[in-house]
């Protein structure tokens, strides 16, 4: 009875946890709409041209690489071969994104798998 109690309890907390992601993926859809992101970054064939394409970047990139672009990215610019034609360290001095608008973003960009 108890490994039946516990397997179900495992199930409820997975569920509630898949609910948790969900809720953040779509908050940081908000957040890069309320950004306007695509005015640079195109997402599913809808965006700028000015930066780069985001479709599959949730393969492409880990947790953390994500958060620097968010938090630090003149100093990934700077590693850049070619360099976008609006960078986003540019941006980011005018617009500034709170911890939680950053969770909701990697959530979201992690969620971005082609």
């Amino acid at each position: 009875m108890r490994n039946v109690l516990a397997t179900v309890a495992g199930i409820i907390a997975m569920g509630t946890l898949v609910a948790a992601q969900g809720a953040k993926v779509d908050a940081g859809k908000a957040t890069f709409t309320a950004q306007k992101c695509t005015t640079c970054h195109k997402v599913g064939g809808v965006g700028g041209k000015l930066a780069s394409e985001l479709d599959g970047v949730g393969s492409k990139l880990s947790e953390a690489e994500i958060r620097k672009w968010l938090t630090s990215p003149l100093e990934l610019e700077a590693k850049l071969k070619t360099k976008p034609k609006m960078p986003m360290s540019g941006y980011l001095k005018t617009h500034k994104l709170t911890e939680a608008d950053i969770d909701a973003l990697t959530a979201y960009m992690l969620s971005l798998k082609k």
